[in-house]
Formats: structure tokens, C-alpha cells, sequence
């Protein structure tokens, strides 16, 4: 039993072992093509390799004994519906392109879309694509869907014939403007007469495509609405000259005669805005409020109360100076406590004082280019304009404290040439515990390998009446080892402290 069940299993192996390497099937490839690549390169309809069709069989083939072809077309790529589901693959693909072939109409239609005359496709610019019109159950009888086009039809024009419009052929980047179409009518047109009164041409801002009567025009749409006693105007009223486009929207374009024969006050003498909604409004002429609030000059504190005449006695309100000064002069030129004039205090007055009342006075300082800090802040006016000098006072320090720098002996800064920009060292806080950034300005003394190596300025600064001179020598004598040796291959190398300086102006090595 054992020698009868062996013998098919061997047969088997012989089957799909021919040809194959030793070891038999073992490392046999499961592809279709390691049996079948013969087959595959010398099939020709269709043929297979020209086609770039892929070498995995079952994708068109079955395993069941017979070879003729399941292939269904993908939906996914291009799925037959109408007159396209019963073509024999070469009706498409008869020039063997199978792979990546078109799937758009004009791939296999072109020739159709070259001839057709009525209309003349390709001269009046139809798209390609021929479904935009066509269906695959019939070529006659197509449809132009001018719903997607960039004019849907609509009223009077879905009635209208396409050669009403397309008389001249063209069809693609025809004209979509009214006027296009209408503008006969638009010049004939004489009430009003749309040419000469420069109407626009888009007729539907008026008419619609159920007619062109009657029209409708909204005013309240233009840059002049109707309020008041506007509303029940006619056309005529403001449009007696014809003109409408370009119709002037200011007041005074209706209302010139009013604003110069007025006289309480007297509104072209005054030079008066012409802006007649500053004051008045369209409900009625009299009783104009002027709402000084929207002038230059918005009334706060007692302004308020002051009546106009106050300030227009002279009947000039157009172009009237909003200084204090045009104003206020006498009271600042009379001003003793301090001296305005004489000091030189500018005419500004909201500087210092308010509209609720000129006393008191508050001057804020820190408003000036000299902000006071630190000790500055409580000292008394006098301290610094006993002088009486308020404008182009100096804000430099030295102005006020020379006498202290001429007179400070530790050290001496006038000797040895400090300079006179006391907040180098000092601050407003106090005079004494200056300090000085030596490391950022010149050399690091407190940092690097030179802290905590000297004890006093003079250690380097050997002369005392000048600070620009100094010396390395106090630490770093000649007759040292370590100089002369370390620097015996340095070309220009001497024992100079400017020399010492100019190569190590950070104290280190340089790199």
C-alpha cells in the first residue's frame, strides 16, 4: 500500500519539477509568467507585450483548462454605458494602445468633431468634450445644456433660437454682456433717453428677461439714498437736465440757492461747509444743529457753555485757528507766577492746563525730553530755572553739575580727563558709588584672568592726570621668563604696553 501511493506523488513532482533546479519545486515561483512568459510574448491579438499588459494571468485568464479570456473593462477607468457596451476592443484600440490610452471623447471623436458643420464645431470653438452635449445612446439630437454655460437662460430668452444670438457663428467666448444683444434698443431708447443720459449698459441693473417693460430702478442702490422729504421726489425733480450718471450727490448740487441767500448767519460770508448735512437734516431745513463735536475742534469743560459768537465775533467759522493761543493770548502774555512769555513757555496751553479751568496748573516733566528719575524727581523748579530758562534748557548733566566734576579729587576727573557724561558711572539714584563698565569700554579687569590681580586704578594708570595712559609693566615685568620666550617667534614683538595692548585688547592670547 505504501509502494502504490508513492508513485502519483512522484509523478506529480516530475510534472512541476521539469527543468527546475536540483531540489525540484522547491524554490519554484508561484507566477504565471515563470510558466507561461512564452505564451504571453508571442500572443497577438491583442498583443500583450506592446500593450504593456500585465504578466499576471489570472487577471484575465482562468486556471480551469481553458485560456479564453474573462477580461472586464474597469469602471474605475472608463465605464461603457449606450452605444459603447457591445465595441470589440479594437474599435478603440486598434492602434494596439491599451495601457494609459484616453479616455476622453475626442481620443476616438476627433475626426467627427472636425467634420461636423451644423454647427461648425471646431471654427465656432465647441469644446472637445462631446458629452457636454452628446450621450453615448445616439450622436443626433444633441442637446446644449446652456444652463452650465456662462449664461443661463432665462424669461424671454428660453424661447429665443440659438441663431438669434450665434447668427454670426460664434458660439465659444461669445459675449455674455447685454448690450451685446441689445444695444439697438439702448440707443432708440428716449424716456429717458438711456444714450444721452450715459445709462449703464447692463440692463438688468432696470429690466429683466421677462421684458423690457415695465423697468424698475431702486435708488436707494445708487450713492444716493432717498430719506425724507427726498422720498417722494420724481425724477424730474433733480434730473430736469437730463443728466442721471454722474448726477452730483452733494447738497449743494440742489441746494446752492438756499445756502447763499441765507443769512442767520450768513452762510457763503461765513464760508460754511456746503456740506449741508453737518447742520441739517433731510426732514427738515430749520432748526440746524452744528455738532462742533465733529469739527476740529470738539468743545469739552466750559467751551461747552461759551455761546459762538465768543469765539466768532468776527464771523469768520471756516479755516478759525483751534490754538488756544487765538484765544488766550492776553492771559498768557499777563502771566507772572512763572513769566510765560519771558521764559519762553510755548502757546500750547493744554500743555500745562485744562478746559475745566486754568488753575491749577499740572506740568508733567516726563512729557519733556528730560524725564525725571531717581533723585531728580522732588526737586523744586527753581532748583534747575532759578535762571528763569524753561525752553532750550540743556538736559545734559554736566549743565547742572560742573562744579561737582571740577571739584571730585578721587579721582580727579577734570586731571584725568573723564568724560563729562555722568551717567557713564553715576546714576540718578546717588552721586556716590560710581561705577564704571571698564570691561565693556576697554579692558576686563573684573573678569578673565586679570580679576582680582590689582588692588587700585594707579596699578595700571601710572599717570594720574591722564587715564588714557597706562601700563602692563607693574605685573608683567621684562626680565620674566615667560615674556621674552613666548613671544621669541612673534614678528614685531616689543616690550611696549601699547604693543601688549594692541595684540591682546582682551586680556587673552590671541587666537
Amino acid at each position: 500500500m505504501r509502494g502504490r501511493s508513492i508513485i502519483p506523488m512522484l509523478l506529480i513532482l516530475a510534472a512541476c519539477g521539469d527543468g527546475a533546479p536540483t531540489g525540484g519545486n522547491r524554490n519554484q515561483s508561484s507566477d504565471c509568467v515563470s510558466c507561461h512568459q512564452a505564451t504571453y510574448l508571442s500572443t497577438t491579438a491583442p498583443e500583450h507585450a506592446a500593450a504593456g499588459f500585465a504578466t499576471v494571468c489570472t487577471n484575465c485568464h482562468t486556471n480551469n483548462g481553458s485560456w479564453r479570456s474573462t477580461w472586464q473593462h474597469p469602471t474605475d477607468v472608463y465605464q461603457f454605458t449606450g452605444a459603447h457596451s457591445p465595441r470589440l476592443c479594437r474599435a478603440c484600440h486598434a492602434d494596439g494602445v491599451y495601457r494609459g490610452k484616453g479616455t476622453d471623447c475626442v481620443t476616438c471623436h476627433q475626426k467627427t468633431f472636425d467634420t461636423t458643420t451644423a454647427p461648425n464645431h471646431r471654427s465656432a470653438g465647441f469644446p472637445t468634450r462631446c458629452a457636454d452635449c452628446h450621450n453615448t445612446t445616439a450622436w443626433i439630437g444633441a442637446v446644449a445644456k446652456h444652463a452650465q454655460s456662462m449664461f443661463a437662460l432665462t424669461g424671454k430668452h428660453v424661447a429665443v433660437s440659438c441663431l438669434t444670438c450665434h447668427a454670426d457663428g460664434m458660439y465659444a467666448g461669445k459675449s455674455t454682456a447685454c448690450a451685446s444683444c441689445h444695444q439697438a434698443k439702448y440707443d432708440a431708447t428716449t424716456n429717458p433717453k438711456h444714450s444721452a443720459a450715459s445709462f449703464s449698459t447692463g440692463c438688468t441693473e432696470c429690466h429683466t428677461t421677462d421684458g423690457f417693460q415695465p423697468a424698475t430702478w431702486t435708488h436707494p442702490a445708487t450713492a444716493f439714498q432717498f430719506t425724507g422729504p427726498h422720498a417722494g421726489r420724481t425724477c424730474a425733480g433733480c434730473h430736469a437736465d437730463g443728466i442721471y450718471n454722474g448726477k452730483g450727490t452733494a447738497c449743494i448740487a440742489c441746494h446752492r440757492t438756499t445756502y447763499d441767500t441765507t443769512s442767520s448767519p450768513a452762510h457763503a460770508v461765513a464760508g460754511f461747509p456746503t456740506t449741508c448735512t453737518d447742520c441739517h437734516t433731510p426732514t427738515t431745513w430749520l432748526g440746524a444743529t452744528a455738532d462742533h463735536a465733529k469739527t476740529l475742534f470738539p468743545l469739552t469743560g466750559k467751551h461747552l457753555t461759551v455761546q459762538c459768537k465768543s469765539c466768532h465775533a468776527d464771523g469768520v467759522y471756516k479755516g478759525r485757528s483751534t490754538a488756544c493761543a487765538s484765544c488766550h493770548t492776553a492771559t498768557y502774555d499777563t502771566t507772572s507766577a512763572p513769566a510765560h512769555a519771558a521764559a519762553g513757555f510755548p502757546t500750547t496751553c493744554a500743555t500745562c492746563h485744562t478746559t475745566a479751568g486754568f488753575r491749577p496748573a499740572t506740568w508733567s516733566h516726563p512729557a519733556t525730553t528730560f524725564p525725571f528719575t531717581g533723585a531728580h524727581v522732588g526737586r523744586a523748579c527753581a532748583a534747575c530755572h532759578a535762571d528763569g530758562v524753561y525752553k532750550g534748557r540743556s538736559t545734559l548733566c554736566i549743565a547742572c553739575h560742573r562744579t561737582t566734576y571740577d571739584t571730585t579729587s578721587n579721582p580727579a576727573h577734570g586731571a584725568a580727563g573723564f568724560p563729562t557724561t555722568c551717567a557713564d558711572c553715576h546714576t540718578t539714584t546717588k552721586w556716590l558709588g560710581a561705577t564704571f563698565d571698564h570691561d565693556a569700554k576697554f579692558f576686563p579687569i573684573r573678569s578673565g584672568v586679570h580679576n582680582g590681580k590689582w588692588a587700585a586704578c594707579t596699578d595700571c594708570h601710572v599717570n594720574p592726570a591722564s587715564y588714557a595712559v597706562f601700563s602692563c609693566f607693574s605685573c608683567h615685568k621684562h626680565n620674566q621668563t615667560d615674556m621674552d620666550s613666548k613671544h621669541r617667534d612673534i614678528s614685531g614683538y616689543a616690550y611696549d604696553s601699547n604693543k601688549c595692548y594692541g595684540c591682546h585688547p582682551r586680556g587673552v592670547p590671541p587666537k
